[in-house]
């Protein structure tokens, strides 16, 4: 059968036929784009990390807060002592100082007191007065781990069986030899007292 290439229907169908195929010549190139785009390993991942950050991170968010929610009590309790064992040093040091000048204007005295002198005695009794109360002063130690750093300058300094500081007492006839011992070892408490309270300074800075 021969056909009219002049036929107007022949025609339209040719200009139909030639449209379907440019159609589906600019949509081919493209097709592989779409599905090479849906099996792409780059562009999968992220699809893939968004579901997982939706699903994970609540979850991460709940145990980090928990885990702040202990922290923030460890240090308010870790505070809470460490003020404690300061104004307890503070205390100490403050008796320690007292207990030094009844003894220094013993040693200082010249001519030396005679050993009936009522003003020496008001001085020791003064000194013994403030011995008992040094000896009545229970300072807690620090919290761990901070009192690992001073356990051997605590240990040193709160050597009394009651965990108190071993200040000696002085009878009324205590010799000026007994009073400048004393006095001595008063100014080592003093220097114990400023190295444990510097530690304990360095060790809350180092945390």
């Amino acid at each position: 059968m021969k056909i009219d290439s002049n036929d107007p229907h022949v025609l339209a169908q040719t200009a139909a036929l030639q449209q379907i195929q440019q159609s589906n010549q600019q949509k081919s190139p493209q097709q592989p784009t779409r599905e090479s785009t849906s099996t792409s390993p780059s562009t999968d991942i992220p699809i893939t990390d968004k579901v997982s950050i939706k699903v994970e991170i609540p979850r991460k968010n709940l145990e980090t807060l928990q885990q702040f929610g202990q922290l923030g009590e460890f240090l308010n309790t870790l505070a809470t002592n460490l003020r404690k064992t300061k104004e307890g040093l503070n205390s100490s040091a403050d008796l320690v100082e007292n207990m030094k000048a009844p003894l220094s204007e013993i040693i200082k005295q010249f001519p030396p007191f005679n050993a009936e002198s009522r003003e020496r005695m008001e001085l020791l009794m003064t000194y013994n007065g403030l011995q008992k109360e040094i000896k009545a002063l229970m300072v807690p130690p620090p919290p761990p781990p901070i009192y690992e750093k001073v356990q051997h300058l605590w240990q040193g300094l709160f050597s009394d069986r009651d965990g108190t500081i071993s200040a000696p007492s002085l009878p009324m006839d205590a010799p000026d030899s007994h009073v400048k011992i004393a006095a001595a070892q008063l100014d080592s408490f003093s220097e114990q007292i400023g190295v444990i309270s510097e530690e304990l300074s360095n060790s809350v800075k180092a945390m």
